[in-house]
C-alpha cells in the first residue's frame, strides 16, 4: 500500500475513530482502525464489536493495499505533525508515516483478522431524513439518557412509532424528554440505540438527507459524506413513557424562557450546596412564579417573575439542574410549565413537537 493525503482530513478522522478503538479491548485487533486503499481513495474503519465507522477520504493511491494499526498513537502522531501532504505506505504490516522530516513506522497486525461489519436483514426498515434536522433533534433529548449501566435500556436513545409518528425519546427516570423526527411514518418500530452511536451521529456535519436502516439487533446510518456508522442496539424493553404526557393541563404558567433561566441560575448557587434541590411556586393571585432555594448555612434566596397563571397554585420542589438542562435545549422565547399530575411537564409556545418532563422531589 503507497498513497498521499491530506493531513488535516486524516487528522480529523483519525481522532474520531480512536474513541471507538480505545485501549480497554479485549481483543487486541480493536484496538487498531483498518486502512484500506484503492481507487483514489482511503477507506479507514473502527470496529469494537458494537460499534463501527466507516470513512472514506481522497487520496493519492500508488498502491493499493490494506492494513490494521493501533488507532490512539497513529491519531496523536499525525495530530502534531506540520500541515502538509502525508506519504503513507505499507509493507510487511507496517505502516510507515513520512511528512517533512517526519518519519515513524507502526507495527501493525494482519487486516485478515480485523471483524468485519455484519450485514443488516434485505427486509431491514428503511427511512430517511434531514441529517441537520436529525441532529438537532437528537441533541435535545440526549441530555435525558441516563448512564447508569444497571438499567442499561435508559442509557439509549428509544425510536418508536405512535399514531402514524416517529418519535425520539431519552429519560433516566427522573426526567423524560421527547421530539417528533417524522410526522408521517406509517411503519412499526421501537429500538433503543446507544448513547454512543448517537454521539458519532453528533459529531457529523453534513446537511442533507441521512439514511437509516433498522434491522433486529442492529441499525445503520449513511450519510451523505458516505460515512457509515453501524451500531448494536440494546436488547430489553424501554419505558412505556407516553402514558405520562397528558394533553395540557389546568395548572400551568406561561414565562419567559431566558429569564426563568436567570432566576435558577441564581437560586443554584445556594441549591448545589446541599442536594441541588429548588422550590418552583406559582402565586396567581400576583401572576408570579418564584423559584425559591434554602440551605441552612449559606442563606436563602427568593426570586420571582411575572407569570401568566392558570389554575390553581402549586409549589413543587426539583432538582434545579433538571430544570436548568430542560429549558436549555428549547428555542422559544416563552415556556409552558405544567404542573399537572404532580409533575412538570414543560412545552414551548410555538409548533414544536419538543416535551420535557421533570419528576419531582419531595419537598
Amino acid at each position: 500500500m503507497h498513497l498521499l493525503i491530506n493531513k488535516n482530513k486524516l487528522s480529523k478522522v483519525l481522532n474520531n475513530m480512536s474513541r471507538i478503538a480505545g485501549s480497554r479491548n479485549q481483543l487486541p485487533i480493536l484496538n487498531n482502525i483498518l486502512l484500506r486503499a484503492d481507487d483514489g481513495k482511503l477507506t479507514l474503519i473502527a470496529n469494537n464489536l458494537e460499534l463501527a465507522v466507516v470513512e472514506t477520504l481522497e487520496a493519492k493511491v500508488k498502491k493499493a493495499g490494506v492494513i490494521t494499526v493501533p488507532a490512539k498513537p497513529l491519531a496523536e502522531f499525525i495530530n502534531n505533525l506540520p500541515d502538509v501532504e502525508l506519504d503513507l505506505s505499507a509493507t510487511n504490516a507496517k505502516l510507515k508515516v513520512s511528512s517533512q522530516g517526519y518519519n515513524a513506522t507502526f507495527n501493525g497486525m494482519d487486516a485478515e483478522e480485523f471483524p468485519e461489519i455484519p450485514e443488516l436483514e434485505e427486509d431491514a426498515l428503511s427511512f430517511s431524513l434531514s441529517a441537520g434536522d436529525f441532529r438537532h433533534s437528537l441533541q435535545r433529548v440526549i441530555g435525558a439518557t441516563s448512564n447508569d449501566f444497571a438499567r442499561p435500556a435508559l442509557t439509549g436513545v428509544c425510536f418508536s412509532s405512535f399514531d402514524k409518528r416517529l418519535l425520539i425519546a431519552a429519560t433516566d427516570g427522573y426526567r423524560l424528554a421527547e421530539i417528533e423526527l417524522l410526522s408521517k411514518f406509517n411503519d412499526e418500530i421501537r429500538v433503543i440505540v446507544p448513547a454512543s452511536a448517537i454521539q458519532e451521529i453528533l459529531g457529523t456535519t453534513d446537511e442533507k438527507d441521512i439514511s437509516i436502516k433498522v434491522g433486529e439487533s442492529q441499525i445503520q446510518f449513511l450519510l451523505p459524506s458516505g460515512t457509515q456508522i453501524t451500531s448494536n442496539l440494546i436488547s430489553g424493553s424501554y419505558p412505556d413513557y407516553r402514558q405520562l404526557i397528558p394533553e395540557v393541563g389546568e395548572d400551568t404558567a406561561v414565562v419567559e424562557r431566558e429569564e426563568l433561566l436567570r432566576l435558577l441560575k441564581v437560586a443554584q448557587v445556594f441549591a448545589r450546596v446541599v442536594d441541588n434541590t429548588a422550590v418552583l411556586k406559582t402565586v396567581g393571585e400576583k401572576s408570579q412564579l418564584e423559584v425559591v432555594a434554602v440551605e441552612s448555612e449559606l442563606g436563602s434566596n427568593l426570586s420571582e417573575m411575572s407569570a401568566a397563571i392558570s389554575g390553581k397554585d402549586v409549589s413543587m420542589a426539583f432538582n434545579i439542574r433538571f430544570l436548568i438542562d430542560a429549558l436549555s435545549v428549547f428555542s422559544t422565547s416563552e415556556v409552558i410549565l405544567d404542573f399537572s399530575d404532580s409533575k412538570l411537564i414543560i412545552r414551548g409556545n410555538d409548533s414544536s413537537s419538543l416535551i420535557y418532563i421533570v419528576m419531582p422531589r419531595k419537598a
